[in-house]
């Protein structure tokens, strides 16, 4: 299984909500690279702390016959760069992605997402069918504070 990471995670650049009482939209992009596969992990980017997922949004270019994923939160320390990192179904389980389009709402409980004292990194695991190269992926995660 191998670990992808956008540039912001990568980095550890974590994205913050304004003035406390601001609604925010973080903003993860990810585009397959060739030799992608089932298992692999995405970090888009970071849930900042003290903050509540209220709603995600997945936007997707038709990403391969049968690929499916899950979204949601990565374990061990935002932007760390470890193969044995996964990635939770808190946002999405087996989410469609084979085909061009923005995903149905989410049918998950997003208020049994707690806030955390820490940054936390999220993402999608490939599931299903290998990705196709040169697909993008967005997921939009609108946050508030707590």
């Amino acid at each position: 299984m191998a670990l992808f990471q956008t540039q912001d995670a990568k980095f550890g650049k974590v994205k913050t909500l304004m003035g406390g009482t601001n609604a925010c939209v973080i903003v993860g992009d990810f585009t397959v690279p060739a030799g992608a596969l089932v298992n692999d992990v995405v970090e888009l980017g970071a849930v900042p702390h003290a903050s509540r997922i209220v709603d995600v949004h997945v936007f997707q270019d038709g990403v391969g016959a049968g690929c499916t994923a899950d979204v949601g939160l990565l374990s061990g320390n935002y932007g760390e760069a470890l193969q044995s990192r996964t990635c939770g179904a808190e946002l999405y389980s087996a989410l469609a992605i084979a085909t061009a389009a923005k995903a149905a709402p989410t049918t998950r409980n997003l208020a049994a997402v707690a806030a955390s004292e820490k940054a936390l990194g999220f993402g999608l695991k490939f599931t299903g069918a290998n990705p196709t190269a040169g697909k993008k992926i967005t997921v939009a995660l609108i946050l508030a504070s707590t």
